[in-house]
């Protein structure tokens, strides 16, 4: 989608896009490649800060620090990458790589109408009565992705964003319709951006 003296596409990478580098999947081979572009300066390529708070690899616990998103995107040749900022939420993001909402503007008629398209049966009312050890433990690691997935897709939306890259769109094509109550979201495979990507490049 770069166009010459016109407008760098925004692309912004799922955490399953790290994952699957991590783990040599299919799709790693354009995920580095978007990032290669990236690199060069073709396209504007990011992950959101909401990342730090993923899971551990091992311990599916709730990262001590958000120091392990730096170090594993660098294990992973992602270290370029522009991190988008996330509102910060006690207990589940971090200094430094978040920032406060005024009340004007607050992130809730978003997220929740995102997770009743995302996690219809999975309730978000229970997080008001979990301490942040609880809501830290493995016992709760599926409560925390779903939350993980809705902050992304809101640090994306509302950055404004033109490309959401995930292994995932299966969910975006199935409530299509619901997510476009939403916002208007552009999701791509990694194969699929890239071959975007390529056909409206223009030629050297």
């Amino acid at each position: 989608f770069y166009v010459w003296g016109l407008h760098m596409k925004t692309i912004t990478f799922d955490w399953n896009c790290v994952i699957a580098v991590e783990k040599n999947e299919p799709a790693a081979k354009a995920i580095l490649e978007l990032a290669r572009l990236h690199n060069e300066g073709k396209v504007d390529v990011a992950i959101t800060a909401i990342s730090a708070s993923e899971d551990t690899r091992k311990s599916r616990e709730f990262p001590r620090d958000g120091n392990h998103l730096e170090i594993r995107l660098a294990n992973t040749d992602l270290a370029d990458l522009q991190v988008l900022p996330a509102p910060g939420t006690w207990g589940l993001t971090y200094w430094g790589m978040s920032y406060w909402r005024d009340e004007e503007h607050p992130i809730e008629p978003i997220t929740d109408a995102l997770w009743e398209v995302m996690a219809p049966k999975s309730s978000k009312d229970i997080l008001a009565d979990l301490t942040d050890e609880e809501f830290h433990s493995k016992k709760y690691s599926k409560l925390r992705n779903i939350w993980c997935d809705v902050h992304t897709l809101f640090v994306h939306i509302d950055n404004k964003r033109d490309i959401f890259v995930t292994s995932n769109t299966e969910d975006f094509q199935d409530n299509a319709v619901a997510f476009e109550r939403v916002a208007n979201i552009c999701a791509m495979t990694p194969d699929e951006c890239l071959r975007e990507i390529q056909a409206t490049r223009p030629p050297v």
